[in-house]
Parts: structure tokens; C-alpha cells; sequence
């Protein structure tokens, strides 16, 4: 499977047309926001280190690291690309040192920067990635495969998953944290020959007797003359079902089994005992 990253980057905050870079951390820097300040117009000194010398702004740093986060403040880094980054609080002091309505200003732009990248990230988690797609384009077709073979419900989506698995390595329900699918039947399928025990020491004979006389099932003939019994709209109504067995005609055709819900056994209860 072929691996996509998303190279989508959110765009800094701008002011007077000077970009507000940040580290790693989130910090902002404070070289960009003098430079915006001189953008703007002020005219006061605005060097970053008139600023970070006052005693003020070391009660603030302090105060950040115990009662805040404990991630450093203030952090120099040199280079073309360097400078002083600052936590945003203190980036907003700073502004607020140059001129009152500097500070104004950079408050809406930080509030409009992290609103974009609120907006950004939401997006970015909706949007499916590509190997996403993928994943539930396999998985899809393994369903469609599967319903053309015959399968349905869950049977269908397990088909879906295998496949999955099988071509990718990754499994969908996992990832939606679907452990366990819920199965349409709230009862287990049992045989005739269940039935019959269930309902106290009868043979398999006895309960298809019964659930013929209950008009679940009748027997007929097939095209070779042999015997055997067949589901009615009443039995299908009262959730029979036949299943496939791993035994075939002689033709290549397998052998089904009819099966009945365990809630038959109640319905069968009341006539049981009139059975010889």
C-alpha cells in the first residue's frame, strides 16, 4: 500500500505583513513582533531585550512555570532563523509594553490563529487520507463479493474485514473499535435432534413430527424420490433457516441442514407431551 503524508501547513499569524513565526513548542517570536511593531508605525525602542531585562517579566516567566505549564517560557535560539520565542502570554505582555494598541492587535490576531487552527486540525481529522480509502475500498468490495456469493449481514462485513486484513494488513472494525459485531439473532440455531432433547428425551423423529403438526416444516420428495424436509412461510417466519454443510449431492451441490431458532422449543412445549 502506498503511504501519504499531509503536507498542508497552517498559515502564521501575520501582522502588518511581518509573519509571527513559532518553534516547535508553540512559542512566538519576538524578533517578528518588534519588526511588526515598526511596520506599524511605533516609533519607541521595541528591542526584545529592553523588555525581557525588566523585573516584570521575570515574575511573569516564573510565575508560568509553577502555575501554568512547565515549559520553559522564554527560550533564545540563534541563527538565521532564530531569535527569543515566548509563551503567548507573554508574547501579548510584550505587546502591551510597545503600545496599548499594539497589544490590541496582536490579541485578535492570536485568537484569529488558533480559531484557524482549531479549524485546520478538524478538517484535517474528518478528511480521509488516502491509505483510508483504500482500506475502505478493499473493504467494500470484499462485501460486494461477498453478497454476490451469498452472504449477508454480518457474514457479508466479516468477508469485507478478511479481505481487508488479506491486502492491506489493517483491520477496518478495528480501527472504528468494533470488537464484536451484534448478531441479528438474539438465540442459537439448534437441529431437530437438539429440540428433541431439549424438550425431554424425544428422538430427532419426534421433533420433526411436532414441528410439522405446528406447521413449521413438511416433508416432500425430491426429483430422485428421496425424502426430506422443507421449511414453510410459517417455519421462515419463526426464524428457520438452511445452512450449507461442508457434505455434497451428488451433482457438486451441498446438503443443507435446517436449523430452528432455540426459541422453537417453548412453541413446541405445549404439544410435546401428547407426542407417543
Amino acid at each position: 500500500m502506498t503511504k501519504f503524508s499531509n503536507t498542508n501547513s497552517i498559515a502564521l499569524p501575520t501582522i502588518a505583513g511581518v509573519e509571527i513565526t513559532t518553534d516547535s513548542e508553540g512559542r512566538f517570536n519576538l524578533n517578528a513582533l518588534a519588526n511588526a511593531a515598526i511596520a506599524k508605525g511605533v516609533t519607541k525602542d521595541v528591542r526584545p531585550n529592553e523588555w525581557l531585562a525588566l523585573q516584570t517579566t521575570e515574575d511573569m516567566a516564573e510565575i508560568l512555570i509553577t502555575e501554568y505549564s512547565p515549559m520553559q517560557p522564554i527560550v533564545s535560539s540563534p541563527g538565521r532563523y532564530g531569535g527569543t520565542f515566548v509563551h503567548e502570554l507573554l508574547a501579548v505582555s510584550y505587546a502591551g509594553w510597545i503600545s496599548p494598541s499594539f497589544q490590541l492587535s496582536v490579541n485578535q490576531t492570536f485568537l484569529d490563529y488558533r480559531s484557524n487552527r482549531t479549524k485546520e486540525s478538524n478538517l484535517n481529522a474528518l478528511a480521509p487520507s488516502a491509505e483510508m480509502r483504500e482500506i475502505r475500498q478493499i473493504f467494500h468490495e470484499g462485501k460486494r463479493m461477498a453478497t454476490i456469493a451469498g452472504f449477508k449481514g454480518n457474514q457479508a462485513v466479516l468477508s469485507g474485514q478478511k479481505l481487508a486484513i488479506r491486502l492491506t494488513g489493517v483491520d477496518p472494525l478495528e480501527i472504528i473499535g468494533a470488537s464484536h459485531l451484534v448478531a441479528p439473532r438474539q438465540e442459537s440455531l439448534i437441529t431437530p435432534t437438539e429440540i428433541g432433547g431439549r424438550l425431554g428425551d424425544y428422538s430427532s423423529q419426534a421433533a420433526n413430527k411436532l414441528l410439522e403438526s405446528h406447521g413449521f416444516q413438511k416433508q416432500v420428495r425430491d426429483l430422485k424420490g428421496n425424502k426430506h424436509w422443507e421449511m414453510t412461510a410459517k417455519g421462515e417466519k419463526a426464524g428457520g433457516v438452511y445452512l450449507d454443510t461442508s457434505k455434497k449431492h451428488s451433482d457438486g451441490t451441498a446438503i443443507r441442514q435446517l436449523k430452528w431458532g432455540s426459541g422453537i422449543v417453548k412453541e413446541l412445549q405445549e404439544t410435546a407431551q401428547l407426542m407417543v
